[in-house]
Order: structure tokens, then sequence, then C-alpha cells
């Protein structure tokens, strides 16, 4: 994944040591690093009873108390002609301080449009140099970015840019055969008989605060103005009227808006402060090496999502490194050219990503000797596949991450000086100036080594859920973030998933919420009832299969959803997998229980009697 409760409250102190760090702690105002919405009372604080489930990493370095513009400024000014950004498909090199000159001159341009600060604009795109500049661009205006999915179609985006309320769209021109004027003709009808150039005002039914639409296009389309128009509009003056906006920016202003589903299947709008980006970067960049050396990132993951806009990008300009983007979307073969040709050091990606780059890599022959460094993430590895990362991409090292979108990205990330064991089957140790915790249903601390749901306090934690301030109550309760994951953490820092306590299915990384899939296949009249659970697969880690009750004489197979499922729903959330039911398992008040039904598909498909969608 955004009337919000509490503020980010902040002690710029020196607290802890490496190596005695992170230890059960008391939470009281004299080591508080940082705390989100009403603090815990101090005056009768406490330490954790020992053995209990625990932990607050004070970290060896303070919080950067320094927006993502003043960031990305001091990035420039130290790395100067330094590569920022290299998008090998698009042929462009930019250094920092291009990048930065390109971003402030796109800044004047979207305020000369009359967007103020506060104001969210939406990006919705591959990944670009464009998209890196835009970002920057509007984080220096003091404006808010609202990252949306580029392969989501017409209802998805619709729902998104409407409960962002945004006031503009920087918009691709197609992708993977998706045109998105195309798209945002459908959502905004008033742009069909546009003819003009876009520099009026768009006046839209449904989306009311939309004011203008730039195109990433060569040739804006009617109705829209061009990237490059809006950006080369600004004048020297513009530009230095962007420079003195730092004073106005502070840390705890939302910096970007990123879509998560709740468990309604409804995309949320979770708005987070520049603060736990900048400073997740920071600690991130921190355990990856980054500020040991130069290095050269190779980025296969979307930009769109926090993996790819704060756990990789935020790091790397807060570290100087170098952003390689090998092509619009995620391409294995690229990825490898990539790397070769731009002498990538880090590989970043999701576990399936992973196993691609390895399947590529060995059916190539090619020999990588430049990587030193492979970061994953959305999902566990095993022991063997570490193994073979390490002898086929020719890594020294790879790195766990684990997070949400709520706080900021990553909350565990893994060490330089993890096992084999310790890469594989855990998410990595709590990271700096972070508290967690594991409690009961009746949120009780339980004993190191046991499974609880993980709670989440820190710098990291988003201000809320823009426009929902129900749901916002119900996740952030006393500065603390339910992740909804079954956790069990361990004295010396680091953390295990062990299950999930909602219903998510996370497929190659992705995040799916079957309530929203279910809604969709619902709208078939041959459907009278639908599950929709994960099973598991080697190479994307979960697939989803459907439940179906069909109504009498009908029959629907996994390709005839997938048929009537397209332009629907994005193409990830479509089914492999479908099973015909009579009934579905229930309890005696009548609630299904879908880890029965789980189960169940679980049988089928190692029988193999699940009907599914032969992938081409």
């Amino acid at each position: 994944m955004p009337g919000l409760p509490g503020r980010l409250l902040l002690r710029r102190l020196r607290l802890g040591s490496a190596s005695s760090s992170c230890r059960p702690y008391a939470h009281t105002a004299a080591n508080s690093a940082s705390s989100v919405a009403t603090p815990t009372p101090t005056s009768n604080a406490a330490p954790s009873p020992e053995g209990l489930s625990y932990l607050h990493n004070t970290g060896s370095d303070p919080l950067r108390y320094i927006s993502v513009g003043q960031l990305s400024a001091r990035a420039a000014q130290r790395y100067g002609d330094r590569d920022a950004v290299v998008s090998v498909e698009e042929g462009v090199r930019l250094t920092y301080r291009q990048t930065l000159q390109l971003a402030d001159s796109m800044a004047a341009g979207l305020r000369r449009l009359g967007l103020q600060q506060g104001e969210r604009v939406a990006i919705w795109g591959p990944n670009s140099w464009r998209w890196v500049v835009t970002k920057i661009a509007v984080a220096r205006a003091g404006m808010v970015s609202v990252d949306i999915n580029p392969v989501y179609r017409e209802q998805e985006a619709l729902h998104c840019l409407s409960l962002a309320r945004v006031a503009a769209v920087v918009v691709a021109e197609e992708h993977r055969g998706v045109r998105y004027h195309d798209l945002l003709s459908a959502i905004v009808p008033e742009l069909a008989g546009t003819t003009g150039t876009g520099r009026e005002s768009i006046k839209s039914a449904v989306l009311p605060d939309l004011r203008n639409i730039i195109s990433l296009a060569k040739t804006a389309p009617p109705g829209c103005l061009s990237f490059d128009d809006v950006m080369s509009s600004a004048s020297a003056e513009d530009v230095k009227a962007v420079e003195a906006l730092d004073a106005d920016i502070s840390p705890d202003h939302g910096s970007n808006i990123q879509f998560s589903s709740g468990t309604t299947g409804r995309p949320k709008a979770i708005l987070l402060p520049h603060l736990g980006v900048v400073n997740n970067g920071f600690f991130n960049g921190k355990r990856f090496g980054f500020h040991e050396k130069h290095h050269v990132v190779c980025l296969q993951t979307p930009l769109f999502h926090v993996y790819g806009t704060i756990v990789i990008m935020s790091s790397v300009i807060n570290h100087g490194a170098t952003l390689v983007l090998p092509c619009a979307g995620y391409d294995p073969r690229r990825g490898i050219a990539a790397t070769l040709s731009e002498k990538c050091t880090v590989m970043t990606g999701t576990p399936t990503m992973h196993v691609d780059m390895v399947r590529a890599v060995e059916a190539q022959g090619t020999k990588l000797d430049t990587l030193e460094l492979a970061i994953t993430g959305g999902a566990p590895i095993t022991p063997d596949f570490v193994r073979r990362m390490k002898s086929t991409l020719g890594v020294k090292r790879i790195c766990s991450v684990y997070g949400l979108s709520e706080t900021s990205a990553v909350v565990f990330q893994g060490t330089k000086d993890d096992t084999e064991a310790q890469m594989a089957e855990t998410v990595g140790r709590i990271g700096e100036n972070i508290e967690a915790k594991v409690v009961d249903p009746q949120d009780r601390l339980v004993p190191f080594g046991e499974p609880g749901e993980l709670l989440v306090r820190g710098y990291c934690n988003m201000k809320g859920y823009f426009q929902n301030e129900e749901a916002t109550a119900k996740t952030l309760v006393d500065g603390w973030i339910r992740t909804g994951d079954k956790f069990v953490l361990n004295e010396s820092g680091y953390g295990r998933i062990v299950g999930r306590l909602k219903d998510m299915v996370i497929r190659g990384g992705e995040n799916i919420y079957p309530k929203e899939v279910e809604d969709a296949i619902g709208t078939n009249a041959d459907i009278e009832e639908v599950e929709v659970v994960g099973v598991p697969d080697e190479r994307m880690g979960e697939e989803l299969c459907a439940c179906l009750k069909v109504r009498r004489g009908a029959t629907v197979t996994a390709q005839d959803l997938r048929t009537f499922l397209k332009g629907k729903v994005a193409s990830y959330k479509i089914p492999r997998y479908c099973v015909t039911m009579t009934d579905f398992h229930k309890t005696l008040s009548g609630k299904i229980q879908k880890f029965k039904l789980r189960e169940e598909c679980e049988r089928l498909l190692a029988e193999g009697k699940l009907d599914e969608v032969k992938r081409k």
C-alpha cells in the first residue's frame, strides 16, 4: 500500500554500540530514539521480563532528520559527477549532479502548473530514468508521490487515483502492450474529446482533484502535457525557488503513498513520511555494505514498489551508489547483460527472480565475476538455493530482508556475518532504531523462540492510511504496527516468519489478497460461490487456486477464468489453478474454513487433479 494519528518524536542521539545495541530494552524517555503516535508512559517503564520476545536495536548511528529532497541535494553535492542512474535500455546515463538538476527543473515545472506543496502526484509506468527524476522532483517540490503499479488496469487505477486524490498524473506511453492513455481515457471520459495540448486544467467528474496529466511519450497525446515541455518550462528563478523550499519541507511530512491491499481486498493508501524513507534507505545501505565502497546495483524489481523505491533507490542515494536499470520491466537475460556491461556488484530481486537468473546463467554458460551481494525479499529461500546462487552467480553474500509497506519497507535485514543457514532460514536481524515484539492473541509477550504476531515500532512506521482513519486505528495501535504475520524472535535479534495470520498469498514476491480476486470472479454469472487460496509452487513460492461452486449445468475451467479475468485484474492476480466443489468446509456457524480448503487444494495439486492454465 494513507486524519492520521500521532507524529514521529525524534531524539538525535547516538545510542548503544554495534556489539551491544540489540537487546531486551526498556522503552523510556531517556532512551527512546523514535516513537510513533502516543508515546508509552515513562513514569512506570520497566525492563521487559527476561526471556520474552521484545527487542530494541538502539543502533550505532543517529537518525537523519532530513527530507528526501534534502537527501538528494546532499548526494549531488557530495557525489557530483559519479553516475547515479544508468538506464541501459534507454541509453541514458545521469550523474548525481545531472539528476538533481533535472529533478529541480521538473519540480519547478510542476509548480508552474499551479500544483501546491502537499498535493499528490501519481507516477504510473515501468522503470525508467524519468521515473527516478520524477520521484525526486515531487519530493523537492514538497508534494507527495503516489506510486501506481504499471500493470494495473482501469478499475484498479481508478480506485488508487481516487483514494489518493491525485492532482496530477505522470504517465508512461505504454508497457507490454498496454497504452496508458487509453486506460486514462476510460477512467476520465473527458479526455476522449480533448484535442488541445493539456495546458488547460482537466475537469473530471470521477476524479475532481485531477488537473493535469503529464505524458512520457515523445509526442503528448490529446489532453496531456509533455514531460519534456513541463521540465523545460521552468526559468532559472523558478528553479531557485525550488531550492529555497527546503526549509518548508519537514521530515515529518508525507513523502509518498504506497498501495497495499487490506483484508477487504481493496488497496489502502499508505502515507509514509520523509523520515522513514530516508532512514530506512540509510540503515538498509549500511547492512548491504554500501557505505564501505562504491557499489553498482542492478535493479530488477519495479520502482513503484517499496522494494524498488525505498529498499534500493533510497539506499543508493544515501550512500552514493549507482542504480542500474536493465530495462522497463523484468527480463533475466537483460539483467545478466546489464550486470556484465556495467560491472554490477549487487543484484536485487525476489527469490523467483533469483531462480530465473540462476537458470538463465546456467543456460547461457555466462560467467559473472563482479557480483558481491544478492539482496532478496518477499519469500523464503532454501539453504540449497543459497549455495546454488553463490556458485552460479558468483555472489559472496546473500542478504534477506523483511518488512512491509506500512513500515517504510524493511524491519529485519541480513548481516555480513550471517551463516548460510541464517541467510536461508531467517529474515535477518532487527534493523537499527527499531523496536519489535511478538505477542499472543491477548497481546501478551511470548517467550523468545515461540510464535505469535509481530508488532513493530519506530521511525519507520507509516503516518497512517490516507483517507481511512478506521483502518489506521486498527493497524497502528499505541505506536505499534500490527503486521499480521506469525513470527518468531530470538534473543540475538534474528527473526523468522512461520506463517501468516491473514489470508494473503505471496506470488513471486507480489502480495495478493484473495478477496479482491474473489470479488472479480464472483461477477461471472456461472459461478455461485468462490474462495481463492494459495498453493505451493517451486518457482513462484505460491500460486492462486480458485475453489468454485458453479450453477447447475455450468462448467468453468482454469482457462475460462483466465479469459474472463483478463483486463479486470492485474495478470499476476489471475489464478493458475481451479477446482469445482459441491460445497466448502465450514464451521458450525457457517464460516468457511479456508485453511481446510487450502489443505484440500494442496492434496489435489500433489495428485495432479487441479485444473491448470498451461503457461506458454
